[in-house]
């Protein structure tokens, strides 16, 4: 049974039980609740979450970040499902910030709102690093997402981290802009080992909604958290009209709303149920 007291408007249920289906997929139905990027189960398939709308990001506070990041920690270990856990920030082209709560966020606001009570946010490279410090005690992985292929900020970044952290694992998250010029595989492939050389130990790509991961990050379950308010889109918008297929894999990763997703755990279960 879990019992999860991360943040009482996260707090849920307890799951069924259900041995013949696997832990792993009771975790998943919980880890839908707070938005993550993607979830990967066992290797074997993965559930794409959020789904992002093209616009430049607007962050949650430092300390939501860290409540998520603590409440997926406790939920694996409460259902004993070994997780690995990414935490990313998208600090760097980051325009707004939905509260101004946690002190660690306000060196980076300006004295002007934006719109919709938003305050605005001077994203950068030092805002990308003080998010990641906050971060790397509460996850397996820290991941510095950019639109910039910028190996000098990306080295800056390593050492900064490997400096407090020195055992932390690194990632890069590449997202280019509508915009740019489409790249190939070799070019990624040039990237990823240009990282490696940085001390990175994973490369990843967001694009027109999807996160992809070129080579499987690590074995078993993981989970990549952001720190990107929840993006509103309807189910249509989501699916792009189509029925929502059960199976989801690493090539079949096709992006599904969070409701329709737990909907579907929900009846996989209770399917299972004995």
């Amino acid at each position: 049974m879990v019992h999860v007291t991360a943040d009482p408007l996260m707090v849920r249920p307890p799951f069924p039980a259900n041995p013949a289906f696997g832990r792993s997929m009771e975790l998943a139905a919980y880890l839908m609740e707070i938005d993550p990027v993607t979830i990967c189960l066992e290797g074997q398939f993965q559930l794409a979450e959020k789904v992002g709308d093209g616009r430049r990001p607007v962050l949650i506070p430092i300390e939501e970040v860290i409540r998520k990041l603590e409440f997926v920690t406790q939920a694996a270990k409460s259902l004993n499902v070994g997780l690995s856990v990414f935490a990313c920030t998208e600090a760097r082209a980051a325009v707004a910030l939905n509260s101004d709560t946690d002190p660690r966020d306000r060196k980076f606001l300006s004295s002007s709102k934006a719109l919709e009570g938003l305050h605005a946010y001077c994203g950068g490279l030092d805002a990308v690093i003080c998010r990641a410090l906050a971060f790397a005690r509460y996850a397996d992985v820290v991941c510095f997402k950019s639109s910039n292929a910028d190996l000098a900020e990306a080295n800056h970044f390593a050492s900064e981290i490997k400096g407090a952290f020195p055992g932390k694992g690194l990632a890069f998250g590449h997202a280019p802009r509508p915009d740019d010029p489409g790249w190939n595989e070799v070019e990624h492939r040039a990237l990823e080992i240009n990282l490696r050389s940085l001390a990175y130990d994973h490369y990843f790509v967001t694009q027109f909604g999807r996160t992809v991961f070129p080579r499987t990050p690590v074995a078993g379950s993981w989970v990549l958290i952001d720190d990107v308010a929840p993006v509103k889109i309807s189910a249509q918008e989501v699916l792009g009209g189509e029925v929502f297929a059960p199976r989801l894999s690493t090539r079949d990763n096709r992006l599904s709303s969070g409701r329709l997703l737990r909907k579907h755990l929900q009846q996989a279960l209770e399917r299972r149920q004995p």
